[in-house]
């Protein structure tokens, strides 16, 4: 199908929607040209309102006439309106549970020639920090006079992320869009990418193919909505791959690859692999839209940097195994904890660990089986091992009645229970020797479970006493 304008398909279903519902009007700050909305000016005059160069006006004339019973597209660059008219489009619109309909142009690299000043990298985790708000970004002409519809129909504030310029069709007219539901474009089973937008979109599956021609499969999900983000599509996708590439036109953090991380750490998925494909952290520039591409890593190439990575096949000893189960590293500290705990008088150990080093188990499987034991009284307390503890910590404290604790030296064995009152604690195999191992257990068991918990001085002091001489022997 023939590329088309953004801006024109935007202004087409305005144009449409305006013809069915006297409600809709637009408002822009001196950029009906560069939008496309001048042909609703001369439709509808009297529902076309330009305030010059003055963005927060805009919002604030949006809301006024939302509070009067309209529904306002308010558009402009992208930039101005995520930063510049950012707290009138929060308060007036927002916080009033005004229809504001704002819409962002020229997103991330599609900004161009017209440089760093106007190339919006932060406006997705701007607006995601909107209370009940709809983001959408859509990848084609049809996405997008579909999704146009929906907002206006939404009766909440919305952001839409436009890309003004010519882009092909990636589907059929007539195709069914909701707010807060992404889209599967194809299927894999090694890994997915959940891409956003219409540079990325077809980035993605330029990428899939790459892939495909290694041996490796990649699904491809078209995201659509930030907020709400399509958590089960996205969800189920993780769950069937265990690997999972985003893929935005934004800084890394706060947009597309944020919401993914959150799902993930949120939920059940914490086994999966996760990388992020967007601008790192830096300022735009001037360029041609290809060459940006290529500046700022937004390419199809994003296949080849993270194939190793994500691809779902893991040797023995990879690191995806010791990174997140207790595999070589951890199993001797587990062993010398297990056997000095058996040398003390009325402390009875369970074992619920691997039973070889060659016998890995993630540590979301393992977590479990001791938050179990403490919930079913089978035991008072719990160890937990894994790289560096954080993974166990995070899975063991979803668990009722279980608080856990990431400990790596002997204050922090005894602070765990005074202080957190912990009745687990999780260490790192990688960071953690064995012989200090077993000196924060004893911390650790040395704080009694009483309601005073009493902090002890003089041990606190003598324990920390031993690790400076002990590093001060190891570092002569």
């Amino acid at each position: 199908m023939a590329a088309k304008e953004m801006r024109a398909a935007y202004t087409e279903t305005l144009l449409e929607l305006a013809k069915e519902d006297p409600r809709i009007v637009v408002v822009e700050a001196d950029l009906m040209k560069a939008t496309g909305t001048t042909p609703f000016k001369t439709a509808f005059p009297e529902r076309a309102f330009d305030v010059g160069v003055a963005e927060a006006n805009m919002l604030g004339v949006a809301a006024g006439l939302a509070a009067e019973g309209k529904i306002p597209f308010a558009a402009t660059f992208g930039c101005f309106a995520s930063r510049r008219a950012f707290d009138q489009f929060f308060m007036s619109g927002a916080y009033a549970r005004l229809p504001v309909k704002l819409v962002g142009t020229d997103p991330g690299i599609s900004a161009a020639f017209n440089g760093g000043t106007h190339m919006p990298f932060e406006d997705l985790g701007i607006m995601r920090m909107v209370p009940g708000i709809d983001i959408v970004e859509p990848s084609d002409p049809v996405s997008l006079k579909a999704l146009v519809r929906k907002l206006a129909a939404s009766g909440k504030v919305g952001y839409l992320r436009l890309h003004r310029k010519a882009i092909e069709a990636l589907y059929p007219e007539g195709e069914a869009f909701e707010l807060g539901k992404g889209k599967l474009l194809r299927g894999g089973k090694d890994l997915v990418i959940v891409a956003l937008g219409a540079i990325m979109v077809p980035e993605a599956l330029a990428a899939a193919k790459i892939l495909e021609a290694e041996g490796i499969e990649a699904a491809v999900i078209d995201a659509i909505s930030v907020k709400p983000l399509d958590a089960g599509l996205i969800g189920e996708w993780i769950g069937k791959t265990g690997a999972v590439v985003t893929a935005e036109n934004h800084q890394k953090m706060g947009g597309l690859g944020s919401a993914v991380a959150e799902l993930i750490a949120e939920s059940d998925l914490q086994g999966c692999r996760l990388a992020r494909v967007g601008v790192a952290d830096e300022f735009g520039e001037v360029g041609t839209q290809d060459w940006l591409k290529k500046r700022f890593g937004l390419s199809a190439k994003i296949s080849r940097r993270r194939r190793d990575r994500l691809s779902r096949e893991k040797e023995k000893g990879s690191r995806y195994e010791n990174r997140h189960s207790v595999g070589s590293f951890g199993f001797p500290l587990k062993e010398e904890i297990v056997a000095h705990l058996r040398t003390k008088a009325g402390v009875e150990v369970l074992d619920l660990g691997i039973p070889s080093a060659d016998k890995p188990s993630p540590y979301f499987a393992q977590a479990p089986l001791v938050c179990r034991a403490i919930q079913k009284g089978e035991a008072d307390r719990g160890i937990l091992i894994c790289g560096t503890g954080q993974g166990m910590a995070i899975v063991a404290n979803k668990h009722k009645g279980i608080y856990a604790c990431v400990v790596d030296d002997l204050f922090s064995g005894e602070r765990a229970k005074i202080v957190n009152n912990a009745n687990v604690i999780t260490m790192g195999g990688w960071i953690t020797a064995p012989f200090l191992g077993k000196e924060i257990v004893d911390a650790w068991l040395a704080v009694a479970f009483t309601q005073k918990m009493e902090f002890k001085k003089d041990f606190l002091t003598n324990a920390f006493n031993k690790v400076i001489e002990l590093e001060a022997e190891q570092f002569k």
